[in-house]
Order: C-alpha cells, then sequence, then structure tokens
C-alpha cells in the first residue's frame, strides 16, 4: 500500500517510517511505501483545477 504526503520529509521521516512499521506489524500481509511529494509537484499535476462535479439532487437533501 502507498501512503502519501505533501511536503513532509526530511522533517517527519522518523513519525512516517515509525507509522508505516507499526502498521506493518499489525498487517503482516500489508507492505507500506511512504511516498512524499513535494508540494510544488502537486501544484503543478492539479492545475488548472478540474471542473465542480454536479452533485445529484439527492445529496443536498435533508433526511427526513
Amino acid at each position: 500500500m502507498e501512503f502519501w504526503t505533501i511536503s513532509l520529509a526530511p522533517l517527519f521521516n522518523d513519525e512516517m517510517e515509525r507509522l508505516a512499521t507499526q502498521f506493518e506489524q499489525q498487517n503482516p500481509n500489508v507492505d507500506v511505501k511512504w511516498v512524499d511529494v513535494p508540494a510544488n509537484a502537486i501544484e503543478q499535476n492539479c492545475w488548472p483545477p478540474s471542473p465542480p462535479v454536479a452533485r445529484p439532487p439527492w445529496s443536498t437533501s435533508t433526511p427526513t
């Protein structure tokens, strides 16, 4: 499984590795790969923003 963060390395390397190791110990059939993406790379890949998705009419109604 990949666990993505934005601009946490190198400041949070120890904590992210600790969390990944802990998760793998609790879930022995899962391998965790931490991927930290620099903020400027996110901005390049997400601009321009996608147009808003139309919401179905029932998603905005209040349940009775």
